[in-house]
């Protein structure tokens, strides 16, 4: 399980999270349920209903901004904090969208 192996430990490759779970994957989850939440609105359920839809990737999206905080301290300092602030920034964008 992929999630799983991000969550577990610091074996998986801080370009591999950055990548693949954060930027296509994570993206791709947040985008797919926020069209599920607007067609949901559109077609009339009720507002907390899709509120609820759009917020399914939240802890996959909190997970995966954990994996890239805990391992970009092996990073320079000035890299750890452009990745660092990089997360945060998508995460917010994430949350936000």
């Amino acid at each position: 399980m992929p999630v799983l192996n991000i969550w577990l430990g610091d074996h998986v490759p801080l370009a591999k999270i950055v990548w693949r779970y954060m930027l296509i994957v994570g993206s791709s989850a947040n985008l797919a349920f926020l069209a599920g939440a607007l067609l949901m609105a559109a077609h009339d359920f009720p507002d907390w209903a899709a509120f609820l839809v759009f917020l399914v990737p939240f802890p996959y999206n909190c997970i995966v901004w954990n994996a890239v905080w805990r391992r970009a301290r092996t990073l320079q300092p000035i890299e750890c904090v452009a990745l660092r602030a990089a997360a945060s920034f998508w995460l917010a964008m994430m949350v936000i969208l």
